[in-house]
């Protein structure tokens, strides 16, 4: 339970380290959103507050005071256009008695509702990625600097499992251990719940022995190589072939 808890928070952590790292990310995109509804705030002051076709117009004269009355009401109101919040009920008049303004208005709605949006998401999925990357790459070292701390105990526990001390251990002598007489660190790691199972992913050519070289290399593929178990098993197959 305690390590299923550790991981948890590791996975809580994670996403903590995201939000904080995503900072500079969020910061600029609302300076760029920012920018974009300034820009077209002023372009729409021009085009539609200072047209008296709409302002005398008795379905279009409202809309126009309320939402494009001045540049901050104009900001405010095409900031819908990032939470595409009742929209046709400001565009639609004014396309209907200006048709142009869709020229206006559809390629904002591409631009910040489509494409500004998705590419938030998609920064912050890569510095997402990036994150995981690195902690996968910074566990992988800690893995491979505790197993090599593990090396001479694991040659030590060898010589104690090594019964009749021929030079090697079988699926009986290992099968009756249980999986916590190795190391915690690489219990912690191991991917397999006990000492037979272990066995049996080691001893790829079925003689029904380790020797201490199959022992430790074996350990190491396992834990360190970010491959299959399948796929350590093929290549020692191949290799007994040749």
């Amino acid at each position: 339970r305690v390590l299923r808890l550790s991981r948890r928070f590791k996975v809580v952590w994670r996403l903590v380290n995201g939000l904080l790292t995503a900072g500079g990310t969020m910061l600029s995109t609302t300076a760029l959103i920012s920018l974009t509804l300034f820009i077209s705030g002023c372009v729409a002051v021009e085009i539609i507050t200072k047209d008296n076709d709409l302002i005398s117009n008795p379905s279009t004269g409202p809309i126009v005071h309320y939402y494009f009355g001045s540049l901050p009401k104009s900001c405010l109101t095409l900031l819908q256009f990032v939470t595409v919040d009742s929209l046709a009920a400001v565009y639609y008049p004014l396309i209907v008695e200006k048709p142009y303004l869709s020229l206006f208005f559809l390629p904002l709605m591409i631009l910040i509702s489509v494409c500004l949006m998705n590419l938030v998401t998609a920064v912050l999925v890569e510095t997402s990625m990036s994150f995981t990357a690195s902690e996968q790459e910074r566990e992988r070292l800690e893995t491979k600097e505790k197993i090599k701390q593990a090396l001479p105990d694991l040659c030590n526990l060898f010589d104690e499992w090594d019964e009749d001390h021929d030079g090697s251990i079988t699926r009986a002598e290992l099968g009756k251990l249980p999986i916590d007489v190795l190391p915690a660190y690489l219990v912690e790691v191991m991917p397999v719940d006990s000492m037979s199972e272990l066995f049996d992913l080691l001893d790829v050519d079925e003689t029904n022995s380790l020797t201490r070289e199959e022992l430790v290399d074996g350990l190491l593929n396992l834990l360190l190589l970010d491959i299959p178990r399948w796929a350590i098993e093929h290549v020692k197959m191949l290799r007994l072939i040749r």
